[in-house]
């Protein structure tokens, strides 16, 4: 079925296994029924597996794909925007995240690349200045002299620089690799704790996008260079009550869970459930490890203690009792003295 292969590709994509990921994808989009929001979806994925693997071209031809399905799809024109930028189409890239900002309005991710491409169309602009008004102001050719010149003397011919060696060539025309940021997560009942380690990123370095099951973020590092983590969510979470946290050290993340449950795996992963939380009701409270074979429910105990209590005349007694019993030979002869 469509939704088994992609769902198997959104796992090979998390293991960073692009190539076997964009099969899946393609066998996802192969076996899907008339065009709907699902095959959208499984373009949009694809297009992202095409950017991975530095197929920017194939990229925004599936991203062109998914919006001719779903013209507003914000993930498609997102992926057909970087692809473009990627390809140095920077005008196009502008156009495609002006769209996207007009279907989400709020989205930071879709300012930042405008303001990218601004930045790129801007400098465009200004070499193109520069390079006219260098035409314009350079000097005439000078007129040939009228007597002949010396010969010249022939210039030693330099030796050809050696071949660059086939790995050479190969390592070179390799794409860079992406920058990695190691991740953490852990959970309660209710949330789900995301944690990047990445230490000194400011509020405009940071971009996160929270979605019904998707989680979008974006660092702008220190060394000019961009990670991105795009994960698919093993459960559905709550976009409006997540939070963001940006520290000296790191960037933390919290999702608020859809529905209580503990989630076997942060991304969606073929077969992955969310199982129902620890029972941690009344019953099972105060369940104290102990020594005892027997487990001992130290509510209950309070409980019967308080029943035990003296109460009235009984109570009173006990008072004095205690108070005698440890009182010195002239408090306890005042005490005989008043009671006789």
């Amino acid at each position: 079925m469509a939704s088994e292969a992609f769902q198997r590709g959104c796992s090979l994509f998390v293991d960073e296994d692009f190539e076997e990921a964009l099969g899946a994808f393609s066998q996802a989009i192969d076996l899907a029924g008339p065009a709907s929001k699902e095959t959208a979806e499984y373009y949009v994925k694809r297009s992202a597996c095409h950017a991975k693997l530095q197929h920017h071209t194939d990229a925004v031809a599936d991203a062109n794909a998914a919006l001719a399905i779903d013209p507003q799809n914000p993930r498609a024109l997102l992926r057909k925007g970087t692809a473009c930028f990627a390809l140095d189409e920077f005008e196009a890239a502008r156009e495609a995240f002006q769209a996207g900002l007009a279907v989400e309005p709020a989205n930071s991710t879709f300012k930042t690349w405008l303001r990218k491409c601004e930045a790129e169309l801007a400098g465009e602009e200004g070499r193109e200045a520069e390079a006219s008004s260098g035409e314009a102001a350079a000097p005439a050719p000078a007129q040939p002299a009228t007597t002949a010149p010396a010969p010249a003397q022939e210039a030693p011919k330099e030796a050809a620089a050696p071949a660059p060696a086939p790995t050479q060539a190969a390592e070179a025309a390799a794409p860079p690799k992406e920058p990695r940021v190691r991740h953490t997560w852990y959970q309660n009942e209710s949330f789900v704790y995301v944690t990047f380690y990445q230490r000194d990123l400011k509020q405009t370095d940071v971009k996160v996008q929270f979605e019904e099951k998707e989680l979008d973020v974006t660092l702008e590092l220190p060394d000019g260079t961009s990670f991105v983590f795009d994960a698919e969510l093993c459960d559905a979470i709550v976009p409006d009550q997540c939070k963001i946290a940006i520290n000296r050290a790191n960037v933390e993340i919290k999702l608020k869970k859809a529905r209580s449950g503990q989630w076997a795996n942060l991304e969606a992963k073929p077969g992955a459930v969310v199982n129902p939380w620890p029972d941690t009701s009344s019953a099972n409270k105060h369940l104290y490890p102990s020594s005892s074979r027997k487990k001992l429910n130290w509510d209950q105990l309070e409980k019967e203690v308080e029943e035990e209590k003296l109460e009235g005349d009984a109570a009173l007694n006990k008072v004095f009792q205690d108070i005698f019993a440890g009182g010195s030979e002239e408090q306890r002869r005042a005490m005989i003295k008043s009671f006789t």
